[in-house]
C-alpha cells in the first residue's frame, strides 16, 4: 500500500508540473512570434551526430579562461575522489527504511530514465496539444541531450573499467581495470548522474525566467545522484564527474539546438532585401 500511494504522488507530481507549466513557463513567451526552429525530422535526428562531434571538440576552443573553469573543476573532482571512502562510510553509517524507499522510489528512477523520459514526453504531448513549441523543443532537446549523455558516459565506462563499491571486499576505490578488461567494472562515471543532470540543465536554461524550475530541476537532478552513494553503486568521485559531464553536454545541446533564425527588412543604397540574424539564447 506505501509503494502504491509512493508512486501515485510521484505521478501527481510529474502531472502538476506539466500542467503548472502551462501558467507560469509562457508568462514572457510569445511562441507566435519566437519560433523554436527544432522538430522530430531527418535534420534533428542528424544533429545527434554534428553535436557529438561538437562534443568532442568542444575541449579544442575553450578559451584561456573555460581552461582554469575545467581545471578548477578538475581539481575539485580529484579532492572528491581523495575522499572517496570517506564519504561512503558516512552514507553507509547512515541508512533508514524511509530514507531506502526515498531513493529507490523518487531518486532513481529520475536518473535511470524512468520517470525523466516520461516527464519529456509528456512536455512533446502538452506541446503538441496546446501547439507550444517551447514545450516540444524541451522535449525533443532534452531527449538528445539524455542519449549523447548516455553514450558519452558509456565509453568512457568501457575506458576505464572502475570497480563499484559493492565489488570489492573490503571497498577500494582505488581499483582501475583501464581498457579491454572485464565489462562488467562500470562506475565511473555516474550514467544516472549524467542524464539527469543533462536533462535538467535543458529544462532549466530554458524556463531560466521562472525562478523555480532551475531549483527544482537541479534539486531532482542532485537527489537523483546522490542516491547513487547511497546505494552503494557508485563513489562520490563518479557521481561528481557524471553530474558535470551531464551539465556540460545538456549546455552544449541546448545551445546547438537553440540556434533561431530571425529574418528583418533591411534597405540599402544598393537596394532591398532581408537580413537573416542566426542567434543563441
Amino acid at each position: 500500500m506505501c509503494r502504491f500511494t509512493f508512486f501515485l504522488s510521484i505521478k501527481i507530481l510529474i502531472i502538476c508540473i506539466i500542467i503548472f507549466s502551462k501558467f507560469s513557463f509562457s508568462q514572457n513567451i510569445n511562441n507566435s512570434s519566437q519560433r523554436y526552429l527544432i522538430k522530430a525530422d531527418k535534420k534533428y535526428f542528424v544533429s545527434y551526430f554534428q553535436d557529438t562531434k561538437d562534443a568532442i571538440k568542444f575541449p579544442f576552443r575553450w578559451s584561456s579562461k573555460q581552461w582554469l573553469f575545467a581545471g578548477g573543476i578538475s581539481l575539485a573532482g580529484v579532492f572528491v575522489y581523495t575522499q572517496d571512502e570517506q564519504i561512503r562510510n558516512i552514507f553507509q553509517k547512515n541508512q533508514s527504511q524511509t530514507a531506502d524507499d526515498f531513493s529507490k522510489y523518487f531518486c532513481e528512477p529520475f536518473g535511470s530514465g524512468l520517470y525523466s523520459l516520461p516527464l519529456l514526453a509528456g512536455f512533446f504531448s502538452y506541446g503538441a496539444i496546446a501547439k507550444d513549441s517551447r514545450a516540444k523543443f524541451v522535449a525533443l532537446t532534452g531527449l538528445k541531450a539524455f542519449v549523447i549523455s548516455t553514450g558519452f558516459t558509456q565509453v568512457i565506462k568501457q575506458l576505464t573499467h572502475r570497480h563499484r563499491p559493492g565489488q570489492n571486499n573490503p571497498p577500494n576505490p582505488n581499483i582501475w581495470d583501464g581498457p579491454f578488461s572485464d565489462i562488467e567494472y562500470t562506475s565511473f562515471p555516474s550514467g544516472h548522474s549524467a542524464a539527469i543532470f543533462s536533462i535538467a540543465t535543458v529544462i532549466a536554461s530554458e524556463y531560466n525566467d521562472t525562478f523555480w524550475v532551475p531549483i527544482v530541476s537541479y534539486t531532482i537532478a542532485g537527489l537523483a545522484s546522490v542516491s547513487r552513494i547511497y546505494d552503494d553503486e557508485h563513489w562520490a568521485s563518479d557521481v561528481f564527474f557524471g553530474a558535470v559531464l551531464g551539465y556540460a553536454i545538456g549546455k552544449l545541446v541546448y545551445n546547438n539546438s537553440g540556434k533561431r533564425f530571425t529574418f528583418s527588412p533591411v534597405s540599402s543604397s544598393g537596394g532591398f532585401g532581408f537580413s537573416v540574424i542566426y542567434s543563441l539564447k
